[in-house]
């Protein structure tokens, strides 16, 4: 039997973007302008309309379809999406290590993809199932017919991702939904390569250590007045009322929290010029000299004698001035790179950071692999050779959470990271350093999160913690099971909470006795606070305690990078 089964079975291994370019929306709307006489605003209208006629309408024909990476279709309106929607499939299965990796809006491509066929809010279906057309299916018994509503996009759009959701219950909300269709392993899990034990005891341990530097008074009252403009500008709300940053404020705050000499070359070390810098003999003096030559022509004069281009502490004194956090990844990599000949890998959120990093190394006649997206599969093949196979190779890994952080096997010599950006979400931050953490790692793995105080680094930080909130409630209210039917809100209700530092105290305690109501964490707040101290330990950046304690202007001269 099972020999007739599979002799008639037909197995296609392909990828959703492939299928989204032969089968999905954008195929379909040429279609129809160059075969069906359509006008192009009438295609472009009906794009996302399904043509049950067209030749390459794959709609029933598979009875199961698995996604790898399904992390991929997050976003329910976009085309790779919507392609793998009009296959309908008899099953589906979804796999993937970050099941929100943004925000809890995520889950709306799930959802779609998974929810039943049929119009579940219809006016008849509502009454059979007894409810009204403004029925919560997520306050209903588990054992209530309309349950069914709580597995559909609409539902979800209206309950949990929607501006107006009540944020304190969207994280149990989901949990609903999870219940219903999420198979997952966790780290108390069974190791599937030795069932003696759990996932967690078979990881290498994680240390991490979260380093703050700070801008001198002089370079955050410079930092401030160019970060004026962008910031006024960074915020804008799309159509449906929910509030976007925009992408090219984001890049110049997000650079300007690495440096202030980004405010002068920001806009010449894009990633279209990524590899015309890489390739540069002597890229650090080349990224110098166009910061002398930007400020000589807005200002008049450049504030800087540019050195030769074999003067290498003059070169590192001048990019770290203005740059808090590449003085402190100098300081950590002469110590673990060049005095302890270890291996570290480096993650960035944008080129020019990779760029400015592997310029760096360059002068410093550190091998470097400068994982970018203008590289070739086969150099990225040599890199990750030379990095991970061969003792005297690449030192140092300088990767992107948008490229290479998601797939890659990097553990073989290598048990130090660094997060030189902060990463936008939980998502970013799982996949790169699950890059060295992993089974096989014989190391504990050591991890360095580095941030500049008080800039809009301190926001994005914020920012992931707040929207890894309500998926974190919803992993964390899996395992809860209450005998009767109440809400599973309450879950999180149990006990008053408060955070003294990095402690977590429940009253009543004699710590927090004294502590006004109003500073006990609701819900929400406490898993805030559990992720922002699991983070793990904050540390001030030793270069700059001066600063901080004395308020007194230094510069960073070339005494100082010698002693680095």
């Amino acid at each position: 039997p099972y020999t007739t089964l599979f002799r008639s079975m037909t197995v296609i291994i392909t990828s959703p973007e492939t299928l989204r370019a032969r089968h999905g929306p954008g195929a379909l709307q040429y279609y129809r302008v160059a075969h069906k006489g359509w006008s192009s605003e009438m295609a472009k209208a009906a794009m996302h309309e399904q043509d049950p006629s067209w030749e390459r309408n794959l709609s029933g024909l598979f009875s199961v379809i698995t996604i790898d990476e399904a992390h991929s279709l997050k976003n329910a309106d976009s085309a790779v999406n919507t392609t793998i929607s009009w296959l309908k499939p008899g099953f589906i299965v979804l796999a993937t290590a970050t099941v929100l990796p943004n925000g809890i809006k995520d889950c709306e491509g799930f959802i779609k993809l998974i929810q039943p066929k049929t119009d579940l809010w219809a006016p008849e279906n509502l009454a059979k199932l007894g409810v009204s057309p403004d029925v919560n299916p997520y306050e209903l018994s588990d054992g209530h017919p309309a349950t069914i509503l709580q597995l559909s996009l609409e539902g979800a759009r209206q309950w949990i991702t929607s501006e107006a959701a009540d944020k304190d219950k969207s994280g149990f909300y989901l949990q609903k939904i999870w219940k219903q269709c999420l198979l997952r392993r966790t780290y108390a899990s069974k190791n599937p390569q030795n069932h003696l034990m759990a996932i967690g005891e078979s990881l290498p341990k994680l240390f991490t250590r979260c380093i703050v530097s700070h801008f001198s008074p002089a370079e955050k009252k410079e930092y401030d007045t160019f970060a004026a403009n962008p910031l006024r500008k960074l915020a804008h709300f799309l159509p449906n009322g929910q509030m976007c940053w925009n992408r090219r404020y984001a890049r110049e705050l997000t650079l300007l929290s690495t440096s202030i000499s980004y405010h002068w070359t920001n806009i010449y070390l894009t990633a279209d010029a990524t590899k015309e810098f890489r390739e540069k003999e002597h890229c650090l003096w080349t990224i110098l000299k166009l910061l002398h030559d930007r400020k000589a022509d807005a200002m008049g004069d450049p504030g800087f004698a540019l050195p030769e281009k074999h003067e290498t502490a003059k070169l590192l004194a001048l990019i770290c001035q203005g740059s808090p956090k590449l003085r402190q990844l100098l300081q950590i990599l002469s110590s673990l790179v060049i005095l302890s000949h270890r291996k570290v890998t480096i993650w960035c959120s944008l080129p020019a950071n990779q760029v400015l990093i592997g310029a760096c190394l360059q002068c410093l006649q550190i091998e470097a692999a400068i994982y970018t997206a203008d590289r070739t599969s086969i150099e990225r093949q040599n890199l990750v050779h030379s990095f991970t196979r061969d003792p005297e190779g690449c030192r140092v890994w300088v990767g992107s959470y948008s490229v290479g952080s998601v797939g890659l096997n990097l553990q073989a010599m290598c048990n130090h990271s660094i997060n030189f950006d902060s990463p936008l979400n939980t998502g970013q931050a799982k996949q790169a350093i699950g890059r060295i953490r992993r089974l096989k790692q014989p190391l504990t793995v050591e991890q360095f999160e580095l941030s500049v105080e008080d800039t809009f680094q301190s926001r994005v930080i914020q920012n992931a913690l707040r929207k890894a909130v309500p998926g974190t409630i919803a992993d964390l209210t899996m395992e809860v099971h209450e005998s009767d039917a109440e809400n599973l809100t309450k879950a999180f209700s149990i006990g008053r909470w408060f955070r003294v530092g990095d402690q977590l105290i429940e009253a009543p305690d004699y710590r927090v006795n004294h502590l006004l109501p109003s500073q006990q964490l609701s819900a929400p707040e406490l898993v805030a606070a559990i992720m922002d101290i699991s983070r793990g330990r904050r540390e001030e950046s030793q270069l700059d305690q001066h600063w901080v304690e004395e308020e007194v202007e230094e510069d960073i001269d070339v005494e100082m990078i010698d002693a680095l």
